[in-house]
């Protein structure tokens, strides 16, 4: 059984103050207060004690964190973006974790959470990028290539998923190209995944730190048009792929 431990992932997203930056006005947003810093800083530092997958370790960010802000180092910073830009660099020196950020999500932003549906323009922004599809063709020697660059939600991208492995069925090697995938919704991971799996395969487990408790997640035992399990697969992937672009070739 393979381990993931998915609770090291801290993202703290500031949709809440997001509306002035992405506001369409002729005026320049408000200034960053010292009072907004740091309420920032309690917010992210609170989301690590919560949901981080080591908690003994985030006594150790949060005092390098804030060792920095009475320094002073966070002073001349006076916009939102870049005090982000800034902290998540820090969080990210101090923990060597690359999935710890602190972000503003643009409401249009397919992972902004709206329950169980994202918005038509959400979707549209996506579809753009082909759902994170880049490139699929045929090479000589009847090779499939196949470049991919996010796993975006499979409720939204899952027939974009059928259409480029139907693509690659006739082939008889694959190479999957995730040196620039960044990552995304882990049940398109798994879905992606099932057409190279034969037989029904545990994938990974999940540890949720808040909840103690774990979930598998498990290959699907059917799939829509023809399975590539018989086909020679090869994952390329460099120092920009993250996330779930790493989980895939992983399994």
């Amino acid at each position: 059984m393979k381990l993931i431990s998915i609770g090291a992932i801290v993202a703290l997203c500031l949709a809440a103050w997001a509306g002035p930056l992405n506001a369409q006005t002729d005026t320049a947003p408000p200034a960053l207060t010292s009072a907004t810093r740091a309420a920032i800083i309690d917010s992210a530092m609170s989301y690590f004690r919560t949901y981080y997958v080591y908690p003994e370790r985030v006594d150790g960010f949060e005092q390098s964190i804030r060792d920095r802000r009475s320094a002073g180092e966070y002073d001349d910073i006076t916009t939102l973006d870049r005090f982000c830009e800034q902290l998540t660099d820090d969080l990210q020196k101090v923990s060597s974790d690359r999935h710890a950020r602190v972000d503003i999500i643009d409401p249009d932003h397919i992972w902004l959470p709206e329950g169980d549906t994202a918005t038509e323009k959400q979707i549209a922004g996506v579809a753009r990028e082909n759902f994170g599809f880049r490139t699929v063709k045929w090479l000589p020697g009847n090779v499939g290539y196949i470049d991919v660059h996010l796993f975006p939600p499979l409720e939204y991208s899952g027939r974009k998923a059928v259409d480029a492995m139907g693509f690659l069925a006739d082939c008889d090697a694959v190479i999957f190209d995730c040196r620039n995938h960044h990552g995304g919704d882990d049940r398109m991971l798994c879905f992606v995944a099932s057409y190279f799996f034969k037989e029904v395969t545990l994938l990974h487990t999940f540890y949720h730190t808040f909840a103690d408790s774990s979930e598998q997640v498990w290959t699907q035992a059917f799939v829509p048009g023809r399975p590539l399990y018989d086909k020679k697969l090869y994952i390329l992937t460099s120092r920009a792929t993250g996330s779930g672009g790493e989980a895939f070739p992983t399994r």
